[in-house]
């Protein structure tokens, strides 16, 4: 606390240790009840939705790669087995993996989450209170801040997604008092502190640095050369903002780098925004609650207006009544000038590049053409580091931050109130806990009650190296990647972040594979396919009794009957080889351009429409063929094969008929397209054949597409 006080400089404020510890407590507290039951729970159930699950793995990797294996995190090899990948996304997070270490080696992921949850409420309602009373020098006025900024309905919705990197904001108003203590007072001290800061807030979210410091160093900057140039420009004062972004890139420039280095060599495509209408902010998002905050949830018929007036799942960027009507009290306060531009920016940036006051795009018509109001949002998308951030709303964070400085100007006045001190004190009471009470979206805060199952502890592990297939689980299969934290084996299935680049085909692989219905690739392979990605155990997830009646059987009939089964899951383990299986064939995935399956004379068949795609993948490079039977639709049609958009073969096709084309190489540790085009193109049914009243479009008819390896002595 004293280096606290020392650092602040708020010795000749009269701020004293009692006085902070005072502050802490309160928040400590309110932090308890906001979040309820996160602390009743902290060691068993991790707060936040599914997305927790991709941090607690994360922060079991952290652990796992630094501590046990001494590689960078970045270098994943315990998903996507037996492959691995690289992703150095999750490098990014270094402030978030260094600072759970200790409590993930101690307690495990779930406690380092839930305590990286709490402690970012505390710790960002007090970071904002120093700012505030470094502006203010009035502590009610302060607190009030400082407890807008930590538990605003910005915050809160992110937490509770369990997106704990965009919920360490503490470092952010730290950064931003020592820019301005540095501005005032330009010295080597708070250049360093400044430099440290912004640095901790950089490696705290990769998020931080585009939606919040950028923007709001900018605009600190423009502001200045118009309100207090001789300030800005004197050499002091450059030089120590030079040394602060010198120190804070000296920082985070090993993070950075390897971010970097596949920035340039192209490997980062699957990190590019996408949806970004879709998350952007609707003008009336700021001043309407969402329709599950808590009272919105009591009143139905306000339930009903707000789902009217912004229906549907939206991006919470919602600013509170009464933090807005003390903001604007703050907006007359001489030193406001420069968070209500910081507000006002970051807010029409958080609108996105199309201006839509409620879900819908706001058009207007002139000379008879439509069009849509663009905004400034538009420019950022041709701006490095901005083409990845799809989320535009998140500019709503600065916002926040601006809106909170603002009202603790305003709160100035409410602390004044002349008369009786019991008004007062009644006043100062009450006003904190009307603005919780408008800020709670979640109550009780949403955790994650998951038992893992025994089946899990009992693993052989042994030093033997095989991977775990999750089947029935959710899309990116969270609850696979949490039991993971426990079996500590690698699976084949997960999410993190984005799909790398690769990886989104593997998974769609297994969604192909795992279908109960035979297809036209990997027939009857499943076991064997297994045994070649070194797959020992699958485990059928529960979460549907549909996928569950389905699956189940397919299992079953493939591996067995089940080695462990309860109310969570079915185990399955897969049989040893009985040494009959052609060596290691490629993978095979269905890809654009295919009707459903079908059964023609009782083997799976597909229709294709045109260009009807595969992808292979082959652990060796190195020449193959490929095999299929093929029938067209309506007489004799010519049928091209493309290898990587190579032709290898061309057919005449009159009827049912097998073909194996010439040889062809394919590149290991590739998805290689390989297309199939009809020169006559496809047909609908229903326009060319009497009575038919099928309406799809149809050319070629496959069946058991396979491809294999040659032997060289064949070759030769």
């Amino acid at each position: 606390m004293s280096l606290v006080w020392e650092v602040m400089d708020l010795g000749s404020t009269g701020l004293n240790g009692r006085t902070l510890g005072l502050i802490l407590a309160a928040y400590g507290v309110l932090t308890l009840v906001f979040t309820y039951p996160i602390a009743l729970n902290i060691l068993t159930q991790p707060a936040g939705s599914t997305d927790v699950y991709e941090y607690m793995w994360e922060l079991w990797w952290a652990k796992r790669s630094l501590i046990d294996l001494h590689i960078s995190p970045a270098n994943v090899t315990v998903l996507y087995h037996p492959y691995g990948t690289h992703h150095p996304i999750l490098w990014l997070d270094t402030y978030l993996m260094w600072t759970s270490l200790p409590l993930v080696m101690l307690f495990g992921p779930t406690v380092a989450c839930n305590v990286q949850i709490l402690s970012s409420y505390l710790l960002t309602g007090f970071s904002t209170y120093l700012l505030c009373y470094w502006l203010t020098k009035n502590h009610w006025a302060s607190f009030v801040g400082g407890l807008i900024f930590a538990f605003s309905p910005f915050r809160s919705d992110r937490a509770a997604h369990g997106v704990i990197s965009m919920a360490l904001t503490y470092w952010l108003p730290l950064y931003v008092v020592f820019l301005l203590k540095l501005l005032k007072r330009p010295n080597v001290r708070n250049a360093l502190f400044c430099g440290i800061c912004l640095a901790f807030s950089i490696l705290s979210s990769f998020l931080h640095l585009v939606h919040f410091i950028i923007p709001a160093t900018a605009i600190f900057l423009v502001y200045q050369h118009f309100a207090d140039r001789r300030s800005l420009y004197n050499k002091r004062f450059v030089k120590g903002f030079g040394l602060a972004l010198a120190l804070a890139f000296i920082v985070i420039i090993p993070i950075y780098v390897p971010l970097l280095t596949a920035k340039i060599g192209r490997q980062l495509d699957y990190f590019a925004r996408f949806g970004v209408l879709g998350h952007s902010a609707a003008l009336l998002s700021f001043l309407v609650p969402p329709s599950f905050q808590l009272i919105v949830r009591v009143f139905e018929p306000l339930r009903t207006l707000v789902q009217e007036l912004l229906p549907g799942r939206y991006y919470v960027v919602y600013l509170g009544v009464l933090s807005l009507v003390l903001a604007a009290w703050g907006v007359f306060n001489r030193k406001a000038r420069l968070w209500v531009l910081m507000a006002l920016v970051s807010g029409v940036l958080a609108l996105g590049p199309l201006l839509h006051i409620t879900r819908e795009l706001v058009e207007y018509s002139v000379a008879g053409r439509t069009g849509f109001v663009l905004l400034p949002g538009a420019i950022l998308t041709q701006l490095p580091l901005y083409e990845w951030a799809r989320s535009p709303a998140r500019f709503g964070e600065l916002t926040v931050f601006s809106i909170a400085v603002l009202a603790s100007f305003g709160a100035l006045a409410p602390s004044r109130i002349a008369g009786r001190r019991m008004v007062r004190s009644g006043v100062m009471c009450i006003l904190p806990l009307l603005i919780l009470l408008d800020f709670a979206l979640f109550f009780p805060f949403p955790t994650q009650d998951v038992r893992v199952p025994e089946f899990y502890e009992g693993l052989p592990r042994g030093g033997e190296e095989y991977g775990v297939l999750d089947v029935g689980s959710e899309r990116f299969n969270h609850q696979g990647m949490y039991f993971q934290t426990v079996h500590q084996l690698p699976i084949a299935r997960g999410f993190i972040y984005r799909y790398p680049s690769g990886t989104q085909y593997y998974q769609k692989f297994f969604e192909q594979l795992t279908q109960a219905q035979p297809d036209i690739v990997n027939a009857d392979r499943f076991a064997s396919i297994l045994r070649q990605l070194d797959i020992k155990y699958v485990v059928l997830h529960k979460l549907s009794e549909v996928t569950v009646e389905e699956v189940g059987p397919f299992l079953t009939e493939n591996l067995g009957s089940p080695v462990y089964e309860d109310e969570q899951i079915m185990a399955f383990v897969v049989p040893a080889s009985d040494g009959g299986e052609i060596e290691e064939p490629p993978l095979l995935m269905l890809g654009e351009q295919w009707h459903p399956t079908e059964s023609v004379g009782g083997v799976p068949s597909r229709w294709m429409v045109n260009d009807g795609t595969i992808y292979a993948r082959a652990d060796t490079t190195g020449p193959y063929q490929l095999s299929l039977v093929a029938h067209p639709f309506q007489g004799p049609r010519h049928l091209q094969i493309f290898v990587d958009e190579e032709l290898v073969e061309e057919y005449h096709v009159g009827g049912m008929q097998s073909y194996v084309t010439s040889p062809f190489v394919l590149k290991s540790g590739e998805w290689t397209p390989i297309r199939f085009h009809v020169l006559e193109g496809c047909q609908v049914p229903s326009e060319v054949v009497a009575g038919e009243t099928d309406d799809r479009c149809l050319s070629m008819l496959f069946q058991q597409i396979d491809i294999v390896p040659i032997e060289s002595e064949i070759l030769s």
